[in-house]
């Protein structure tokens, strides 16, 4: 799948690779005037049980910078692809949230939902790194309507 903007095309791993790149390293060029974009950036690792996956995530809440884990189970014994129930935890432990968590591969590239109660929440890209599946994600209702057309 490649991405058409101002008549070039990329293929979608560069327009993912720099949109990681910029949450890791710039999150300061997140910020619309005063406002925080809602993005949020995860690395999971393969947990120490079958079918689990360890969290650690980061988001701009409120333009502060807040960290947290987490713990995913229930998914397959290799690889990532498939559904969790995931568990989040701010910095000191406290429980935050718990989604489903479900995970497809599309080429190179992972797309990641998140769903309470049947309804997709967040949405997110990823990939492979050394570590584990790097993915970014957004919320939904906080997503405007895209400009762009993709082609395959």
């Amino acid at each position: 799948m490649r991405i058409s903007q101002v008549g070039r095309e990329l293929p979608i791993p560069f327009y993912l690779g720099m949109a990681v790149f910029n949450m890791l390293c710039y999150p300061s060029r997140l910020q619309v005037g005063l406002t925080m974009i809602n993005v949020g950036c995860v690395l999971y690792t393969k947990g120490e049980e079958p079918g689990s996956l360890n969290a650690k995530w980061c988001h701009p809440l409120f333009g502060k910078g807040v960290f947290g884990t987490g713990k995913a189970t229930g998914g397959p014994v290799e690889g990532f692809v498939g559904r969790y129930q995931i568990q989040y935890f701010d910095a000191e432990g406290n429980h935050i949230a718990g989604f489903e968590l479900d995970i497809q591969k599309d080429g190179e590239y992972y797309e990641l939902a998140w769903i309470d109660n049947g309804t997709v929440l967040d949405l997110g890209i990823g990939m492979e790194v050394s570590e584990g599946l790097a993915a970014g994600w957004r919320r939904i209702k906080d997503t405007p309507p895209q400009d762009f057309e993709t082609q395959e």
